[in-house]
Order: structure tokens, then C-alpha cells, then sequence
């Protein structure tokens, strides 16, 4: 079950900007996009991809940063669609944000190669720290070294 609290920023690499979402109950991503734009449609895609994988529930918080992309009318009616509530920084307070822009740090310096020949490539290296090692194979300190897996599962045990 998510909990209420998901947080949402882009990053750019090569000619492709990436948008997600990422669950800090779990310290997982939720939901991605990439685009040559970095636009409302990325954002608005990429809150598409978490709700298609059936990722936060009504009441569920989703903060990101001031950008126009976020503030946009069509992201917001899609949060106010499916019952999700904006939570948006304060002027000039990037704090807020630090779990997803530590997570484009971690998938830029853990995973990403220097250079890619193509941008599939570099997409499929993308999906593969997102989907696959960085839920199923990466410790989180904050998780008691536990991956965002395995703090799941231990956690519904419980």
C-alpha cells in the first residue's frame, strides 16, 4: 500500500530529459517518462506510467518543485482527476525535493556511462537501474540497508 507522500522532478541526459516519480515511503520510482521536451506532456506521462502501474492512491501527496511544468492547468486537473493532492516548494526551497534529485544523482553516477552511442541505449540503461537493480538490488541506508523490495515485502509482513 503507498503511503501519502510521492515527490516528482526531471533530469536531462544527452538530448532527452526524464521525468519520474518516486514513492518516499520505499524510496522506489513510481512512474518515469522521457522526452525530447522537457514540457507539461513529460510530467503529465509520467504520472500516467505510475497510475498504469496502479501507484498512488486517492490522497495521495504528490509534491514537486514550482517549475511551469508542474504547475501547469493540465497537470494539475490530472492530479485533481484522480484524487491526488499538489504539493508544490516553497519559492527558492529546494529541500523539499532532495529524495528524487539524490536519486538522479545515485542513476547518474552508480549506473549511466559516460557516453552513449545512441539514445536507446541510453533509455534502456535508464529502465534498467529504474525497473529493475534500484528496487530489486540497491541498499538504502534509510531502508536499514534493506532494498526498496525487501522493505516492502518485510514491511506487509508485518
Amino acid at each position: 500500500e503507498m503511503t501519502s507522500s510521492l515527490v516528482g522532478s526531471e533530469m536531462c541526459i544527452r538530448d532527452r530529459f526524464v521525468a519520474g516519480i518516486v514513492d518516499l515511503y520505499g524510496r522506489v520510482p513510481v512512474g518515469i517518462a522521457m522526452s525530447k521536451r522537457k514540457d507539461r506532456e513529460l510530467v503529465k506521462e509520467a504520472l500516467e506510467d505510475m497510475l498504469i502501474r496502479d501507484k498512488g492512491s486517492k490522497g495521495c501527496i504528490i509534491h514537486s518543485d514550482r517549475g511551469s511544468t508542474y504547475a501547469s492547468k493540465e497537470y494539475r486537473e490530472m492530479l485533481e482527476k484522480n484524487g491526488l493532492i499538489c504539493s508544490m516548494s516553497r519559492k527558492g526551497d529546494c529541500w523539499d525535493n532532495a529524495p528524487i534529485e539524490s536519486f538522479w544523482g545515485k542513476l547518474k553516477s552508480e549506473w549511466l556511462k559516460k557516453k552513449y552511442d545512441t539514445i536507446g541505449e541510453a533509455a534502456r540503461d535508464i529502465y534498467e537501474y529504474i525497473w529493475s537493480f534500484y528496487p530489486n538490488e540497491r541498499p538504502h541506508e534509510s531502508l536499514g540497508y534493506l532494498t526498496p523490495s525487501e522493505f516492502y515485502r518485510q514491511s506487509k509482513s508485518v
